[in-house]
């Protein structure tokens, strides 16, 4: 009888560690979650490593699993923590669920190569993205709008930068692009120059300079501006 009691033992402990061991390859793998329009992937590795991916950026650390959190540099200043429910297989941080589904990133269509006309350009647009400081956002996550009505070569912009700011006159239209150039207000400042350009899915974008950084938007047809 005591051998039969120590062989279970022996059995109920190795199957715990087995146990312990599936749950921490369990978590293992590529995880991908979306917050305000930014595609985030997290890279949980075997060897205790993981890397994680926000708009171009890379953040590299360890993790490890206590219980049901997934414990990201545990003992540093930046840790942090995912809950992990192993049953439906997500990890959620700050109402953030994160599965092993891949999320594509927004990619904005090319630019036109063939001859475009004026008239492509007329109607009213909002921007839903933009390219600046180094990454590719919703203009909500960036926290600066534009909005354009073009009529012909007459072109009216509105960009949201903290304050809203109105920009309109007669632009050029030469080489595919509309280009307006409104002049500087005084002589500490510098002309604010817009490109507008068609783009292959109907839409267009908007290059310019914010805080003397190119920025480009990129704006679809609406209905009316806010």
């Amino acid at each position: 009888m005591k051998k039969i009691l120590t062989a279970m033992a022996t059995l109920i402990l190795a199957l715990a560690v087995l146990l312990g061991a599936a749950c921490a390859e369990d978590v293992t793998g590529e995880w991908y979650g979306e917050a305000y329009g930014i595609v985030i992937k997290v890279t949980v590795n075997a060897d205790s490593t993981y890397a994680m991916e926000v708009a171009g950026d890379v953040q590299n650390g360890t993790w490890v699993l206590e219980g049901s959190n997934l414990v990201m540099d545990k003992g540093t200043e930046t840790e942090s923590a995912f809950a992990y429910d192993a049953a439906a297989q997500t990890l959620t941080m700050d109402d953030v669920v994160f599965t092993h589904t891949p999320i594509e990133q927004w990619v904005p269509a090319a630019a036109r190569e063939e001859a475009v006309a004026l008239e492509d350009f007329n109607g009213l647009w909002g921007a839903l993205h933009v390219d600046c400081f180094g990454a590719l956002l919703p203009v909500d996550a960036a926290g600066v709008y534009m909005n354009a009505s073009i009529d012909g070569t007459k072109l009216a912009l509105t960009l949201t930068f903290i304050d809203a700011e109105n920009f309109e006159g007669e632009a050029v239209f030469e080489n595919n692009a509309l280009t307006l150039t409104v002049p500087a207000k005084d002589e500490y400042s510098k002309d604010m120059v817009f490109a507008a350009n068609a783009l292959e899915d109907g839409s267009i974008s908007i290059t310019t300079e914010l805080f003397s950084e190119p920025a480009v938007f990129y704006l679809e047809k609406v209905e009316k501006l806010d």
